[in-house]
């Protein structure tokens, strides 16, 4: 699968991690994501013009991600998301193939925008939070008790990120993915993708292209699929509505 997306990709410039971050960080942003096959988000990079660059690492345009989601003995963020509720948020930290690592909360508006804030983490932060990060985590959400927080879910994934600073989006691509509890590692959506378009405005150009390849946006979370994964307690709807939306059923 990386090899097919390098072909798919080797016609695009690059871009770097520090001109990303450079230019508009899309930190508030009109998210929608996709649950398709390799084969289709092939097909959606060859759609793109010359406003796009590819996130290119040395030479890799296929980057590592490992994220660890925290929640509550409740599961209060999993149990938001599934209900719908808004506004809702997911705590996670996340280290990024270069050795960033990350303290991250993605709130969802009442308006359904993504709010994105995060701070850096120590090289060697474990999967405990420091009380400095429980008191940033308290400033940003005052009525929620960040102590009763622990980790629930690891993921690993290899990401693509396509960027166009005309438009003002990005586009990630995930695969590889797969989630742990703390024991064996298994594939989640085993065969395929999750997209995600990112821009300031609701409809985004990427919107309209994988519109074209009658590639549609689902309710998805990686978090709330891979709890259904590694806890069969968990119910499985969203994991489900993914899969019939990968197969097309």
């Amino acid at each position: 699968m990386v090899g097919m997306f390098e072909r798919s990709t080797d016609r695009l410039s690059s871009v770097s991690l520090e001109e990303i971050s450079g230019e508009a960080s899309l930190m508030r942003r009109y998210d929608h994501k996709y649950v398709t096959m390799d084969v289709r988000a092939d097909d959606f990079i060859a759609t793109l013009n010359d406003d796009w660059l590819v996130l290119r690492i040395g030479r890799e345009p296929s980057h590592l991600y490992r994220t660890t989601y925290f929640d509550d003995i409740r599961c209060r963020t999993y149990r938001d998301h599934v209900q719908g509720r808004r506004p809702r948020f997911k705590i996670r930290s996340r280290t990024y193939q270069n050795g960033a690592s990350f303290l991250e909360v993605k709130m969802k508006t009442g308006r359904g925008q993504t709010d994105k804030r995060r701070i850096a983490r120590p090289d060697d932060a474990l999967h405990h939070l420091s009380d400095p990060e429980l008191d940033w985590l308290h400033a940003l959400l005052p009525d929620f008790d960040g102590r009763s927080l622990r980790p629930t879910l690891k993921v690993e994934s290899r990401r693509i990120t396509l960027h166009s600073s005309t438009l003002a989006e990005r586009v990630t691509i995930d695969h590889s993915m797969r989630v742990t509890n703390g024991e064996e590692w298994t594939p989640l959506l085993d065969g395929g993708v999750v997209v995600e378009t990112k821009s300031e405005t609701f409809r985004s150009r990427a919107f309209h292209l994988l519109a074209d390849l009658d590639v549609r946006p689902v309710s998805f979370s990686k978090y709330c699929a891979g709890l259904s994964v590694v806890d069969r307690s968990v119910h499985p709807r969203i994991r489900v509505d993914a899969e019939r939306a990968l197969h097309g059923t």
